[in-house]
């Protein structure tokens, strides 16, 4: 009897716990369609010459010295309207969906503070500075 509250318990637990990540994931899919999509388009590609693909140059910037704190200081990220934490929600977001096959894996998810403390520092030459990643 005692094992099978534990593990109801446990369950639900881990229910309750799934559940709170979808919310967090749809919302953070939400926040990329509003706040996002107008530059980098629903699936990411960007506009040639322009915006950055995310599937194309993503990857890259990420496992690149200096790459994540780069994506963080670019004018869309620095100068949204999101609150930090649903910030780093839609970072998060986009390199699950946007990244190829086992980059995700390997990097640490954006973080609130992290955000909080890199958007201050907006980066002005973008342009210039991403070719030396």
């Amino acid at each position: 009897m005692k094992a099978r509250l534990v593990a109801a318990l446990l369950i639900g637990s881990l229910a309750a716990t799934a559940a709170a990540g979808d919310q967090v994931d749809r919302r953070a899919h939400e926040d990329y369609l509003l706040h996002c999509m107008g530059c980098h388009g629903e699936q990411g590609r960007g506009l040639a010459g322009k915006v950055p693909s995310f599937p194309d140059d993503l990857g890259r910037l990420l496992t690149s010295p200096g790459g994540r704190e780069f994506i963080q200081r670019v004018p869309g990220v620095t100068q949204s309207a999101l609150p930090s934490d649903r910030l780093a929600a839609v970072l998060n977001w986009i390199v699950r969906n946007f990244t190829p096959a086992g980059v995700s894996e390997r990097i640490a998810p954006f973080t609130a503070a992290e955000v909080e403390r890199l958007r201050t520092q907006t980066l002005m030459e973008v342009a210039r500075e991403r070719p030396e990643l």
